[in-house]
């Protein structure tokens, strides 16, 4: 079992690298990215005209906008379906993949597992009380987080997702 620093940090770091990967290359086959990409410019573009001329007091601007909106509406919803095709797709191995990955790789005892050290101070953390330990660890779950956003990032960018 893998159970000390460095080796679960490095662990999680590339388990989470892979989960963001595979889940990219997912929606990148499930999803019409280009789609999504052009809804969701189009969504935004609405959003901010409808912004300015509400705070301009533009009242015919606006009541041509509402006209609009039943159809950004449905856009909307299309954009969030595609983006949760991926989510029903991969939700149900990356349960098992902590159910029973992780125990096996890191010991049934994960959860106890100290995954990284921090050198400034933790506490300013929103989710400060899921790690334990010395001051200035992070456990297994937390250190996947905090990995998983990273990567999610790059990942996204890489695949041109975003």
């Amino acid at each position: 079992m893998i159970n000390t620093i460095p080796e679960v940090t490095f662990v999680v770091a590339l388990l989470s690298l892979a989960v963001s990967l595979i889940y990219g290359v997912g929606r990148r086959l499930l999803t019409n990215v280009k789609e999504i990409k052009r809804m969701t410019a189009e969504l935004g573009a609405y959003n901010k005209e409808r912004r300015q001329a509400i705070a301009s007091g533009d009242k015919d601007k606006v009541a041509k906008l509402k006209k609009k909106e039943a159809q950004m509406k449905m856009a909307q919803s299309k954009v969030a379906m595609q983006n949760m095709k991926p989510t029903f797709a991969f939700f149900i191995p990356f349960s098992l993949l902590w159910f029973f990955g992780i125990p096996a790789i890191i010991g049934s005892n994960w959860a106890d597992v100290i995954a990284a050290r921090s050198p400034v101070p933790l506490n300013f953390i929103p989710f400060y009380p899921l790690t334990f330990g010395p001051e200035n660890t992070v456990s297994v779950f937390v250190w996947y987080l905090i990995t998983s956003f990273a990567f999610q990032g790059i990942v996204s960018k890489l695949l041109k997702l975003t």
